[in-house]
C-alpha cells in the first residue's frame, strides 16, 4: 500500500505546490529570495480556508522587549462569553524568515469557531533582519501583554496556552 495524502489536505495545499512547481527552486542560501517565492504560495494555501462569519479580528500594537512596536492579531467570536474563557498565543510558521500573522487569520478563525478560545497571533519580526532572540522575545512580549490585559478581553489568565506551526511551534514552546 502506498502512502497517500488526505484529500482535504491535498486540496488545501495544491496552490502552494503548484506555485512551487511553476517557479525555479530558489537558492537555499538566500533568505530574501526564499521569502519572495514562498510567501505568495503560502498566502494562496491559507486562502483555501473558509471565511468564518461568526469570527472577527482586530489588531493591537504592543511594545516588544527592545521598545519596538509589533502587531498582535486578536481573533475571536463575535458573541463573547460572559465568564472568562481560554486564549491561545499563536506564533505563525515560516522558518522565522517568511510569513506573517495576517495570512493565518482564516486558519485561526476555524480554530476559534470550533474551540471558542480567543487567539492572539503575534506578528513577530523576521530573520535575518531580526536574528535570535528577537522572534522569541516578540512572542514572549505578546504573551506577557495578554496576561497583563486578560481582564480587558474576558480571559482567564490561568487558561492561556501557546501554539504555532513549524518555526512557530518552536517559538510557542520557547515562550511556554
Amino acid at each position: 500500500m502506498s502512502l497517500q495524502y488526505d484529500p482535504d489536505f491535498r486540496k488545501a495545499t495544491e496552490p502552494f505546490f503548484a506555485q512551487q512547481q511553476a517557479n525555479p527552486r530558489p537558492p537555499m542560501n538566500d533568505p530574501f529570495i526564499i521569502r519572495s517565492v514562498i510567501t505568495p504560495a503560502m498566502e494562496l494555501s491559507m486562502a483555501q480556508f473558509p471565511e468564518v462569519l461568526e469570527v472577527t479580528h482586530e489588531v493591537y500594537h504592543i511594545t516588544s522587549y527592545d521598545g519596538q512596536p509589533i502587531p498582535v492579531y486578536r481573533i475571536y467570536k463575535r458573541n463573547v462569553k460572559t465568564t472568562p474563557g481560554p486564549a491561545i498565543v499563536h506564533a505563525h510558521g515560516g522558518g522565522t524568515v517568511f510569513g506573517d500573522a495576517s495570512m493565518f487569520i482564516r486558519m485561526l478563525s476555524v480554530l476559534v469557531n470550533q474551540s471558542g478560545a480567543q487567539v492572539f497571533s503575534v506578528d513577530y519580526r523576521l530573520a535575518p533582519e531580526h536574528p535570535f532572540p528577537t522572534p522569541v522575545e516578540d512572542c514572549y512580549a505578546g504573551l506577557s501583554w495578554l496576561i497583563e490585559h486578560s481582564a480587558d478581553f474576558n480571559i482567564d489568565p490561568k487558561r492561556i496556552g501557546t501554539m504555532g506551526e513549524s518555526a512557530g511551534a518552536n517559538l510557542a514552546m520557547g515562550i511556554a
